[in-house]
């Protein structure tokens, strides 16, 4: 099993950079791969692409050295165990509104004893049963990354718990989402010092986040 390049950064204390390409040639995530990147994550939430194109899309970054992340809809647990099986090091999960939540996403992403994903071990992640099952096991939950998206302004209430979950690598604020779930979209149209002030207020919980260090965890805007 891989290593992950995003946690390796994350326990050094040091940003990862990763990109989107909301195509569905493989060539393109095997050059983004190999440019550089710490990981190339696939959009599931918004875009069209099959488990099938999603394998395909993984197999082509395991060719250079960025981890493959997966980004499933909201509420689609059992389907993340899959996503973990093409070879994706990292979950980064969309609309997170409660720290209840957030654990449920680390139970299913996460091996026993820190979750209930089921083993297979068939598939491009182990790789293809060519290791020992208890090493692979850890190594799995090691070397996971679990990111919770926050988008809607209620969220931010809740965002010290949710960064606060065992399992939760990063914590990551959604500025377009949460300005246009807030109203703040159209308000900006009318009054834009007004949508600025906004746009502020909400960003006030995530900064509290940084200002602290739970064990390690990180933070996006």
């Amino acid at each position: 099993m891989r290593k992950s390049r995003i946690k390796a950064k994350l326990r050094a204390n040091k940003p990862a950079i990763l990109v989107c390409a909301h195509l569905g040639d493989p060539s393109i995530h095997e050059l983004m791969s190999l440019m550089g990147f710490d990981g190339v994550w696939i959009d599931m939430e918004h875009h069209f692409h099959t488990m099938e194109t999603a394998a395909n899309l993984m197999r082509a970054i395991r060719v250079g050295s960025a981890d493959g992340v997966l980004r499933p809809a909201k509420g689609e647990f059992m389907r993340m165990g899959r996503m973990l099986e093409t070879g994706a090091l990292g979950i980064f999960y969309p609309r997170c509104d409660h720290a209840q939540e957030a654990a449920e996403v680390v139970r299913w992403s996460k091996f026993f004893p820190e979750g209930c994903r089921g083993v297979d071990g068939g598939g491009p992640d182990m790789p293809y049963c060519t290791m020992d099952y208890a090493e692979y096991v850890r190594m799995a939950n090691e070397e996971t990354s679990v990111v919770m998206q926050l988008e809607d302004p209620a969220a931010m209430e809740h965002a010290e718990r949710i960064a606060a979950v065992p399992g939760v690598d990063v914590t990551w604020i959604a500025s377009m989402s949460s300005v246009f779930n807030s109203s703040v979209g159209f308000n900006f149209i009318l009054t834009p010092a007004g949508y600025l002030a906004r746009a502020q207020s909400l960003y006030q919980s995530e900064a509290r986040i940084s200002r602290q260090n739970y064990q390690g965890k990180h933070t996006k805007c």
